[in-house]
């Protein structure tokens, strides 16, 4: 009985889901793709500012994994298209993994540049 129940809510739980993405695909008037690249973007900075890691973390890029793992699983559930579903997880995880990645192995693109100091040939005064 009780595991009727806590299927019963899931199964409701994850409809509003779908319905919730869906109507935020027709008001932004987005393509579905551009929506995956774009929101895992926004997810794994929020992720990485609202745990106070940098992007170089895993634990970001996990999180956001994770979240799109869940996300794909629903959709499987409703839509019985798995091909979509692996399309959508690497449109999801391509930024931050190129973030991730990048932020890794050079980290000197992601600091601001040195201000040249200046000297006493440039002709500003005190």
């Amino acid at each position: 009985m009780v595991a009727s129940g806590i299927f019963q809510f899931v199964g409701y739980a994850t409809s509003g889901w779908e319905r919730w993405k869906h109507s935020i695909e027709r008001l932004l008037w987005y393509q579905s793709d551009s929506l995956h690249v774009a929101c895992g973007v926004l997810i794994i900075v929020l992720v990485a500012l609202g745990l106070r890691k940098s992007l170089a973390s895993f634990v970001p890029w996990s999180f956001l994994l994770m979240l799109s793992s869940i996300n794909e699983a629903i959709d499987i559930f409703y839509t019985q298209k798995l091909a979509e579903s692996v399309k959508d997880t690497l449109l999801t995880m391509l930024v931050p993994t190129i973030l991730l990645v990048t932020v890794r192995i050079f980290p000197d693109l992601y600091r601001p540049p040195e201000e040249a100091p200046l000297s006493a040939s440039s002709g500003l005064s005190d």
